[in-house]
């Protein structure tokens, strides 16, 4: 048996070794996403992810000037007033959102916000939005 001492091992692969905490059905939907996408470890699977959302801040920190658009929220209804709030204070660059709850039972919402306004208050508006515990996604399509 060959014994790898980790320094030596993070000195070859030029790797860092992080850990995070996660709760335990959020790391069975991540071992589930693994194996359904033939990823060799999780480790892949999180630098994947990782990436797309470096990748993801580098578009949202390229906008500049007048931007218009579209974004798309979901949330548990928990996050709704936060997201209201922030929803109101923002109103001088949205200019229309569609909100639906998917279903009598659900405890999720849906909201469409379409904008056009100064990209630094876009910026803001996104980050302010996915910075609100319990929203799940916010993904801006620009026109």
């Amino acid at each position: 048996m060959k014994i790898i001492d980790s320094n030596k091992k993070k000195q070859e692969n030029n790797a860092t070794v992080m850990s995070i905490s996660i709760t335990e059905p959020f790391l069975q939907e991540l071992e589930t996403c693994q194996k359904d996408m033939k990823y060799a470890n999780r480790s892949e699977l999180v630098r994947d992810a990782l990436r797309l959302f470096i990748s993801e801040n580098k578009i949202l920190d390229s906008l500049e000037g007048a931007v218009e658009g579209a974004m798309l929220l979901l949330y548990s209804h928990s996050a709704g007033r936060m997201v209201s709030d922030l929803r109101h204070e923002n109103m001088d660059i949205i200019i229309s959102f569609i909100h639906s709850d998917f279903n009598q039972t659900s405890d999720r919402c849906c909201e469409v916000l379409m904008f056009s306004g100064d990209s630094e208050k876009v910026k803001n508006l996104v980050r302010g939005l996915k910075a609100i515990k319990n929203v799940e996604k916010v993904e801006i399509f620009l026109a």
